[in-house]
């Protein structure tokens, strides 16, 4: 299994109960737009971000490939573990997502909003 579409018991809240799931449909059979990857193509996403964070020295990408580890196959885990020896997080260093990338153009664009204009309740 590289992807499946899942079919939820009843309506879809936090948690909920798989009753189906079906492999790569074709978009007309799809039975509902919640998916579901298998551990190849996580592994792979993980892998990949662990060299980018080596590669660019990225503390704070390599912390959140960390906390994933724990959901893969050891051997994939160590692997990618030792792929991030010694990079840490460094206070200040910037952060190298595509996301914040994408936050830091609508920032400057004048298109979003600090988190204090919006205060969570």
């Amino acid at each position: 299994l590289h992807y499946g579409i899942v079919q939820p018991e009843n309506g879809v809240d936090d948690v909920f109960r798989i009753v189906n799931l079906v492999e790569k449909p074709a978009p007309e059979a799809a039975p509902s737009n919640l998916t579901i990857a298998g551990p190849g193509p996580v592994a792979a996403f993980c892998r990949r971000e662990a060299a980018h964070a080596a590669s660019t020295a990225d503390g704070a990408r390599a912390w959140v490939v960390r906390d994933a580890l724990a959901k893969l196959a050891p051997a994939d885990a160590a692997e990618i573990r030792a792929l991030l020896a010694g990079i840490r997080r460094t206070p200040g260093a910037p952060n190298t997502s595509a996301a914040a990338a994408t936050a830091a153009a609508f920032l400057q664009a004048g298109r979003g909003a600090t988190a204090s204009r919006f205060p969570l309740t």
